[in-house]
């Protein structure tokens, strides 16, 4: 398992010791090993090197290569050993190394499930579902949990992409010693028949063994089914201390025992947990489960179908076994969001339900198909099936799984899956063959191209039908002739399902037919190909790249059509032909939003890092970035592209090589987040504070919570939600998350914290942070007390990706300014210091920004120019007096104000008795410029704000020549520099709706 985790600290083990344990025989000298591997490629200094005999060639064969990388001894068998010796290694012989390889990796680590509460679960099909379940259990009950399955591996927040459902016995032990070192309590792993039969699983202690049903498969593998259930039964053989086995499975009555604990979804009180009252709630079910001694709790599963309320019935009764409270366990596993392509539904408009399922075995067919069978009649519509089956596996269950397909469904699809090495249209004809012969109703289709095969199947449905793409599920690639192909059947379901919107799905296949169900393809051939980036300025286009054209009522970017091919643009995306080659859609932000959910999914190492709030989004964004960068290649553009379009722009920078993405999330209303989730779903997601901004908008600071909340909403079990711990309404979203949670803030409930806090001439902040036993004093380079909360929730984001705290306590002293127009200090050469927070202002900002002048020693006087605050609804007139008020009482000795929608300012200030300070009304900013250069002093410091544009003219007059802008070596947010459909004069990171009618249905941009 490549870049499996290894525990950091190995106590030495003497091999002569490890030869009592196993038994084995050491020939040569002893020596000492502190690790374990079966693979040559994966050997690190003072490893056991195992050398396995394989179905083609020894293990032994490549010990000359272990040595060389650290080996320190070998493990094989009789067949291995001189070669093994021929290296100069001491030697273990084994009778059958494979059969001890698990007592001697959990010896070597320390036999580490010892340390932990192991639960494992096993079964035919829904191990990966009643997993997620149990883990989401776990983290109810405030356990630190790991996961080890197929779609993946976690520990805590450390997430390993899986090979294989349960990982070889030297992987597995390692990985458990890692759990256990980062203080996971509890892990929850699914455990194959493979595993079980070739003894992956040896040498570990479970709390509690579940099994969820026994079905035909695998039968490539084991020689027939009797060796199937053999292999399965050995999870009971005594290595649990609890065992748990679905009632309704007659096929596993002969592994019950006295002490057995059973359950029925089906209902029967002959077993010891049992569901009544099952009845449907939006996409999933609620159900009243019944246990021992009278135990009856509410519960719920977030999946439909009654073979999920059983796979819920495990989770909770192989939780209450391991000593976790029923109405916890239940109340988790209610919790958890859903499983990765476990029946998720994609999320795409119209009247089809798109569904994608990894069933691949003919009793999963049945069960997914009966699911959605109950959800298309209460629809009225029909259910439409595309199944396949995979290549170089058991070729018997092909025609089972056809007809299946056909028994559950109206109209079924046969198409590829994996074909690995076998001829596609074999295959396909086999599962075609048990489908027409299933004696059903349904209409059989054969369509060769899963793709393909996907459009045929948006294109036959209708309102009120489901479409089920069932056999690949959380897959990210289809495997043919040996060669990973980039294709994941929620991204492909997704893209089909927005025809209507007129949108591609794929930046490189922009000039790719799709039958007129996503674009129209005009002027060109479907060889043209996009290899450059995506670009809406026709000045920024590059070759092969893809100009995007918005329709404006000012400037039209179809106008500049010429000028971007002129450029080398390969092709454009437009609303109408531009006479180019190009593909003509219906909503180009919609087809920017699909071209960025298509980026993300191609690219499976990226983190992605969303942070929203009232304020403070774009300066911590740009600190993020900076961090990040030190550990790996990270995008975070400088400026606010934070809406509809600036966000899927910012998504589309990302290659192969980005490790971070740093993405800057706005809202003007509910639903708008959750909107930019879809779009790229972050790992972490940051929400800095709820104030006051855009209040006209949210109605109320809780109507604001409850949009910015979506974030950690978004947020899967394996993410970390920073959330600051000195802000109650922030605090208070952990409950809305089924990720870990991390406080970061001065308060004592912050695991990240900020003490001894103080500020020097320049008002910048230092202070002693704290952080898991670490501390460290930080001293900041950028001004303004509230910086302490902005970098404190950067650290908090880039110590959960890895950063070294003392490195940590380092870089935030340089981090600096990056995007223009935010508490940008600078001095003149007159001895006028002028601090340019232009940018954007609403109370919350403008507050920190006066607290900010008031720190800074000033050798004259303190002077405040602030503008209009925007959109405060009917908070408008309290919010400019609060500001007024709160300048007076901190004793600025001049109040500007600019513009007549402003003078509440005035009014504020006015109602502070003992102020001596001159308030000036200024009607706009020439005159306000004029008031303030006019009676400049040495010493004299300048704050100017204001809700964008409204200050800029004044702050940009006081601006030397000569004298940068901070932020402006990456002006126009890092490769974004105009919009095609902007105003004339206003700033080009100013990302909004200016050129084209609002629209209604979806958000506009926000802050």
């Amino acid at each position: 398992m490549p870049g499996v985790p290894r525990p950091e600290t190995v106590a030495p083990l003497r091999l002569t010791r490890l030869a009592t344990l196993l038994p084995a025989e050491l020939s040569g000298a002893d020596a000492e090993v502190t690790g374990i591997t079966h693979s040559s490629r994966e050997v690190l200094p003072g490893d056991l090197y195992a050398a396995l005999a394989g179905a083609n060639r020894h293990g032994a064969e490549f010990v000359a290569g272990a040595a060389e990388a650290g080996a320190v001894a070998v493990l094989t068998d009789a067949a291995g050993r001189e070669a093994a010796l021929a290296a100069g290694l001491p030697v273990l012989v084994a009778e059958d190394p494979r059969a001890v390889l698990g007592a001697a990796a959990a010896a070597i680590y320390g036999d580490p499930s010892a340390r932990l509460m192991m639960i494992g679960i096993t079964g035919t099909a829904g191990k990966t579902s009643t997993a997620y379940l149990v883990e989401s259990g776990l983290r109810a009950a405030g356990l630190t949990t790991g996961l080890i399955g197929t779609v993946e591996t976690r520990l805590g927040d450390l997430v390993v992409k899986s090979v294989r459902t349960t990982p070889e016995a030297t992987d597995l032990q390692a990985i458990l010693a890692a759990a256990a070192e980062r203080d996971v309590t509890a892990v929850v792993m699914e455990v194959s028949s493979h595993a079980l039969a070739i003894g992956r699983v040896n040498g570990l202690r479970f709390a509690v063994g579940g099994y969820t049903n026994f079905g035909l498969d695998h039968l490539d593998f084991h020689s027939d089914v009797d060796d199937y259930f053999a292999a399965k039964a050995k999870l009971f053989d005594g290595r649990c201390r609890f065992e748990v086995l679905n009632y309704d499975e007659p096929a596993l009555r002969p592994l019950f025992k006295p002490a057995t604990i059973s359950y029925s979804a089906a209902g029967d009180t002959a077993a010891t947990w049992w569901a009544s009252s099952v009845r449907p709630s939006a996409f999933g079910q609620r159900f009243v489960a019944h246990g021992p001694g009278g135990i009856t709790v509410e519960a719920g599963v977030s999946l439909p179908g009654r073979h999920n309320v059983a796979n819920a019935l495990l989770a909770l009764a192989s939780l209450v076994a391991a000593g976790i409270d029923p109405a916890v366990a239940a109340r988790g596993i209610a919790a958890c969001p859903g499983v990765p392509g476990r029946l998720e539904q994609v999320d795409a408009p119209g009247d089809v339900l798109g569904v994608v399922d990894y069933a691949h075995k003919t009793d999963a067919i049945v069960a997914a198909l009966a699911a959605l069978r109950e959800l298309a009649n209460a629809r009225g519509g029909r259910v439409i099936c595309l199944i396949g089956a995979g290549g170089d596996r058991d070729k018997g269950k092909r025609p089972q799984m056809g007809a299946a397909a056909a028994r559950g469904a109206d109209l079924v699809l046969v198409t590829d899956d994996n074909p690995r090495t076998e001829d596609p249209a074999v295959i396909r004809a086999a599962v075609r063959a048990g489908a027409e012969g299933a004696g059903s109703s349904a209409k059989i289709i054969e369509v060769a191209g899963r793709r393909a095969a996907i459009d045929e199947a948006v294109r036959l449905a209708g309102a009120g039908d489901v479409i089920a793409l069932l056999g690949k599920g959380h897959e990210s690639g289809q495997e043919v002739n040996g060669v990973m192909l980039p294709f994941d059947d929620r991204i492909e379901l997704a893209g089909a399902l927005l025809a209507a919107a007129g949108v591609i799905l794929d930046p490189h296949d922009a000039g790719r037919d799709r039958q007129g169900h996503r674009g129209r393809l005009v002027n060109a051939t479907p060889s043209v190909i996009v290899s450059g980036p995506v670009e809406y300025d026709s000045r920024k286009i590059g070759p092969g790249g893809l100009f995007v054209a918005f329709p404006g009522e000012k400037v039209d970017g179809h106008d500049f059509a010429p000028t971007a091919m002129a450029a080398g643009a390969a092709a454009v995306l437009s609303t109408r032909d531009t006479g180019h080659p190009g593909v003509v859609v219906e909503e180009p932000l919609v087809a920017l939003a699909a071209l960025a959910r298509a980026v993300v999914s191609r690219l499976p190492e990226l983190t992605v890092v969303g942070l929203t709030g009232s304020s403070g989004k774009t300066t911590t964004k740009d600190y993020i970035g900076q961090l990040l960068a030190r550990l790996g290649p990270a995008i975070a553009p400088a400026g606010s592209l934070n809406n509809e379009l600036g966000f899927p722009y910012t998504v589309l920078q990302a290659t192969e090589e980005t490790r971070f993405l740093v993405l800057e999330m706005g809202a003007r209303g509910i639903g708008h987040i959750r909107y930019l989730c879809d779009i790229a779903r972050p790992n972490v997601g940051l929400v800095l504070n709820i104030g006051a901004a855009h209040i006209g908008e949210f109605g109320s600071v809780e109507g604001t919570a409850q949009a910015k909340g979506e974030l950690v909403e978004a947020l899967s079990p394996a993410g970390v939600a920073v959330l600051n711990a000195d802000d109650p309404l922030v605090a208070g979203m952990a409950p809305r998350t089924s990720a870990r949670v991390l406080l970061t803030g001065e308060s004592a409930d912050a695991a990240v914290r900020a003490t001894e806090v103080s500020l020097d001439g320049a008002g910048r902040a230092s202070y002693t942070l704290s952080f898991d036993g670490h501390s460290g004093h930080v001293r900041l380079a950028v001004a303004g007390r509230h910086q302490v909360a902005n970098t404190l929730a950067a650290a908090g984001v880039a110590l959960t990706l890895g950063m070294d705290f003392d490195d940590l306590v380092a870089a935030l002293g340089a981090v600096g300014i990056v995007s223009s127009r935010r508490m940008d200090v600078f001095t003149r050469p007159d001895g006028v210091t002028v601090i340019d927070d232009s940018y954007n202002a609403n109370p919350s900002s403008t507050a920190a920004a006066l607290h900010a002048l008031a720190a800074m020693k000033a050798g004259g006087r303190r002077i405040a120019v602030l503008g209009y605050m925007a959109e405060l609804g009917s908070h408008e007139v309290s919010g400019h007096v609060e500001v007024g008020r709160l300048a007076a009482e901190l004793g600025v000795d001049r109040l500007i104000v600019v513009a007549a929608n402003a003078r509440p300012i005035l009014d504020g200030a006015s109602e502070v008795e003992g102020w001596h300070g001159t308030a000036i009304f200024a009607e706009d900013q020439t005159v306000a410029l004029g008031i303030v250069t006019g009676d400049l002093r040495d010493g004299d410091v300048v704050l100017v704000k204001g809700s964008r544009y409204r200050t800029w003219d004044v702050v940009d007059g006081l601006r030397p020549e000569g004298v940068a802008r901070e932020g402006s070596h990456r002006r126009g947010c890092g490769r974004v520099h105009h919009l095609p459909v902007r105003h004339a004069g206003r700033d080009p990171c100013l990302h909004r709706d200016e050129g084209r009618p609002a629209d209604p249905r979806r958000p506009r941009p926000g802050q």
